[in-house]
């Protein structure tokens, strides 16, 4: 196992996310627009890439439920693709998919017009 899987298996203590439509599901998985998967460290409050294990704004992302930022501005939404079920990373206001990157090493949350799937 490489290093950046090694410590993100060491990180003890994720957001974990429920779904309210099926309360046997439970991820710390979230997806943005591109299927790009983040995690929210409890310890921190702080987003994880997990493309490379990177933590990014620590203190700003605060979980209360589903919804993240102590604004609620974010929530985490579930759906379903290619017949499984996931976690989605959405705008609260509009409910749709935001697109995440990262941007001169920081993490870049974008609003799109793409709705959570749901097949």
């Amino acid at each position: 196992m490489n290093d950046v899987m090694d410590d993100m298996m060491n990180t003890s203590n994720l957001a974990v996310f429920i779904d309210p439509d099926d309360m046997m599901f439970s991820t710390s998985d979230v997806r943005d627009l591109d299927g790009e998967i983040v995690r929210i460290d409890l310890d921190t409050d702080s987003i994880i890439w997990v493309a490379d294990g990177t933590s990014h704004g620590p203190g700003t992302w605060t979980v209360s439920g589903n919804f993240l930022t102590e604004t609620s501005f974010f929530e985490v939404v579930f759906g379903s693709e290619g017949g499984e079920r996931r976690a989605y990373f959405t705008e609260t206001s509009t409910g749709t998919l935001c697109d995440i990157s990262l941007f001169d090493g920081d993490i870049r949350v974008v609003q799109t017009s793409v709705p959570v799937p749901q097949d």
